[in-house]
């Protein structure tokens, strides 16, 4: 996909990752290493949740390897479902998976 300028700026969240998996295959060619990528669900944006979960899916065979949850652990994610059933779905479609937890905040943060 060639983008002109007027796209530019305007991107699907599936337009980036397709964008993003052609950079890092480019890069493995060039450079003869490996690169994948890990999606991230963000805090304070649970019902993105979901949409980031089937795009794990949809290019889990094209380089991205796992699904994560970043960002202000203040947050208390338990108060949003989203995130829960994104890691749900996850775990069912055989998604991996990873959590920023313990970076701050106390240790309940990591237990949640």
């Amino acid at each position: 996909m060639t983008l002109d300028s007027s796209h530019r700026g305007d991107l699907t969240p599936d337009e980036v990752v397709d964008l993003v998996n052609r950079g890092l295959r480019a890069g493995e060619n060039t450079f003869r290493i490996k690169a994948r990528s890990i999606l991230c669900c963000m805090r304070h944006m649970p019902n993105w949740s979901m949409e980031v979960v089937e795009l794990c899916k949809k290019y889990r065979h094209s380089g991205v390897v796992a699904i994560d949850l970043a960002g202000d652990e203040s947050l208390n994610c338990e108060a949003h479902p989203g995130h829960r059933k994104a890691f749900e779905e996850a775990v069912r479609s055989g998604v991996h998976r990873t959590v920023h937890a313990g970076e701050v905040g106390p240790p309940s943060v990591v237990k949640e």
